[in-house]
């Protein structure tokens, strides 16, 4: 008999996660009206649709994954050891439904005022500029772009 092994407290908490996401605060929306240029909720994978933002804006940008916020049930799972590969895992994965949105910098100080005051954790994980296509760092160092950038979604859906 071959018995499955136990399912550890992070694996069990990630399966939840996944089971019964945790939606952003109602005060996000506000956010996003006041200061956002370009919004949209992380389904296919923060590259993918920070991809699908930058196409349709006609612009570039940077994306920092050691910048990735991991909550500690991550952490645990990947015993703390997270790498580029692991940050790549993480940032390819999908069904987040967190906000992934863009704002002018000069509204930095503003937003995180306002995220302070209604208690919205944010992260900066990049910078949008001029041209075409996503760059990708870990560590200030780039990363091969040769990598599926989250959910493919097909025309027969």
């Amino acid at each position: 008999m071959i018995l499955p092994e136990p399912v550890t407290t992070d694996e069990r908490a990630l399966n939840e996660r996944y089971l019964v996401p945790q939606l952003p605060s109602l005060d996000i929306a506000d956010l996003v009206t006041r200061f956002a240029s370009a919004s949209m909720d992380v389904s296919d994978g923060l590259i993918a649709d920070l991809g699908h933002i930058l196409e349709v804006s006609d612009v570039c940008g940077s994306l920092f994954l050691d910048r990735l916020p991991i909550s500690a049930a991550v952490s645990g799972y990947f015993e703390g050891q997270i790498n580029r590969e692991t940050a790549l895992r993480l940032a390819t994965g999908g069904d987040d439904y967190q906000v992934l949105f863009t704002a002018a910098s000069s509204a930095t100080q503003s937003i995180e005022e306002f995220a302070q005051e209604k208690q919205i954790a944010l992260t900066k994980l990049g910078h949008i500029g001029e041209g075409a296509g996503l760059s990708v760092f870990w560590n200030e160092m780039k990363v091969s772009q040769n990598l599926i950038a989250g959910w493919q979604h097909s025309l027969t859906e």
